[in-house]
């Protein structure tokens, strides 16, 4: 899915924070926060260094593939490094679709970071992708993610297998609603 008519931001503000596309510059942050104990308790798996950089790899030509993707999280006052929060392309059970997919340091979680990094996403997948709907699935024991879910108004679709953990897979439509975007 390459755009071709409107274009896609690769760099993004909400209120607090600044959204951009990963770089391999950021790599000692995506280690510190998926090497974290507290983040793969709750995520579920640990990941090495090679398997992270490959996810930043993967990240960036993501972008580079289908002109959109995941960005990178920074506080716009301190500029410290928040986690990752996006949309990216999935084949789930052999359909494809787009997700929001979010991970962030645990201590910005349940304090309304990914609640507010979503909505900017989910407003650009809407109004500039203008996509039918977006997908967003957690393991079935991640409740702090699949409250972001319900407080993004995704709802339940179905559980099933990816990478072998039983997920919970939610979707949320678009309506055609004008989705607004508070850039600030």
């Amino acid at each position: 899915m390459i755009l071709s008519k409107k274009q896609f931001p690769k760099t993004i503000e909400t209120k607090r924070f600044i959204g951009s596309m990963p770089t391999l510059s950021d790599l000692s942050e995506y280690y510190s926060m998926f090497q974290n104990k507290q983040f793969i308790a709750c995520y579920g798996v640990a990941f090495s260094k090679e398997k992270i950089n490959e996810l930043v790899v993967s990240n960036i030509n993501h972008w580079k593939q289908n002109g959109f993707g995941m960005w990178t999280w920074r506080d716009k006052e301190s500029h410290h490094f928040i986690g990752r929060v996006g949309l990216k392309s999935i084949t789930v059970e052999e359909k494809n679709e787009v997700e929001l997919a979010y991970a962030l340091k645990p201590e910005y979680w349940g304090k309304s970071v990914a609640i507010e990094m979503s909505l900017m996403a989910i407003a650009l997948a809407f109004n500039t992708l203008s996509l039918p709907s977006l997908i967003c699935f957690t393991r079935a024991q991640n409740y702090q993610s699949l409250r972001v879910m319900q407080k993004l108004d995704f709802h339940y679709e179905k559980d099933f297998i990816y990478l072998g953990f039983l997920q919970k897979l939610h979707r949320l439509a678009n309506f055609g609603l004008n989705t607004h975007i508070d850039h600030k």
